[in-house]
């Protein structure tokens, strides 16, 4: 199968470039199967605990890239189940309804990509959670931001300040279920920056965030194995 799925589409494993699959089964065997505490350096103030499976590096940096800017969907499944991994991580509270929002696109962008590939991981997320949840595009962009490529951990946070608001229907949403346990969703955490400005639309709003999740992190977010984020 491997080798008529190379023939047929050129493709190759972004784990180990072996013809086949985009993920072949030894690399897929190889990703991370436990979540742990994350926290840029240096922490934007309030930022709620956020997890993530591991680096942004390697096969986990291989997969988003193809899956976000290269709509390999065929990744969906096995990213959500990354995020579903780091959305367990933390101790929600037993008797309250998971409610995950995803950081929002911008419409450009998610125009030209055709998707939305955080919006469809996040489903997937949801659908393979195991407990009561939910998935609510509770944000928006309010305004929109520079390409954050190039800049620093502070440049980051103004760039990014002001940028996003609630959705007027999913704060609606949200105020119609009972106790809720609220987990913004993300890809990737570089400076917390995003995280940082989607819980302050949130609050803003009257919507406390319980935590973040991400697939991965980068080598400035620091995992705290055992502690507090």
């Amino acid at each position: 199968m491997d080798s008529l799925l190379d023939l047929g589409f050129g493709s190759r494993c972004l784990g180990c470039a072996c013809a086949g699959r985009l993920l072949c089964t030894q690399c897929a065997g190889a990703l991370p199967r436990i979540a742990d505490t994350v926290s840029p350096l240096p922490p934007p103030p309030g930022l709620v605990r956020a997890s993530a499976v591991g680096d942004y590096n390697g096969s986990l940096k291989a997969m988003i890239v193809a899956h976000k800017e290269r709509n390999a969907y065929s990744l969906t499944s096995t990213l959500g189940e990354l995020l579903a991994i780091s959305i367990r991580h933390h101790d929600l509270r037993a008797d309250a309804l998971v409610v995950l929002v995803p950081v929002p696109s911008r419409w450009m962008t998610v125009v030209r990509r055709g998707h939305d590939p955080l919006l469809a991981v996040v489903r997937r997320a949801q659908a393979s959670l195991g407990r009561p949840s939910v998935v609510v595009r509770a944000l928006r962009q309010f305004r929109a931001p520079q390409d954050q490529a190039a800049l620093g951990w502070q440049a980051r946070q103004a760039n990014l300040a002001m940028s996003m608001a609630t959705r007027p229907s999913g704060v609606r949403q949200l105020r119609r279920f009972g106790p809720i346990s609220v987990v913004i969703c993300d890809d990737v955490m570089t400076t917390g920056a995003t995280a940082a400005e989607a819980q302050r639309a949130l609050a803003a709003a009257g919507v406390p965030v319980a935590a973040i999740s991400c697939i991965a992190a980068t080598r400035r977010v620091l995992p705290l194995r055992g502690g507090a984020g």
